[in-house]
């Protein structure tokens, strides 16, 4: 079979290990970017920020982008990574249709 089948029918142990990582994640880098991970918040955070303000020139455009910067190569390398560790998942299946030309 292609995917393993889970220990027994509530097994979240996979879906807890994911959470734990993603809190400890922002925990980890809390005092770097404020513990936000995902780009579109950052945006969201910046732009709010830019608003309370009322400037948009300055610390908004280069925080704002070197943390999108570095969070976008992140999510590049995390993307990487999990090819070179799923190598199946990218392979053709000869069972699936369309998929034997």
């Amino acid at each position: 079979p292609k995917y393993f089948r889970a220990p027994h029918v509530y097994g979240y142990s996979f879906a807890l290990t994911m959470g734990m990582a993603v809190a400890s994640a922002g925990f980890a880098t809390e005092n770097i970017s404020g513990g936000l991970l995902n780009p579109a918040i950052t945006v969201g955070a910046a732009t709010g920020n830019a608003i309370w303000r009322q400037t948009f020139i300055g610390d908004f455009l280069w925080n704002g982008l070197k943390y999108i910067l570095w969070q976008s190569l992140a999510g590049v390398g995390a993307g990487l990574v999990f090819i070179l560790a799923h190598p199946m998942e990218y392979k053709r299946d000869p069972l699936l249709p369309g998929e034997n030309s």
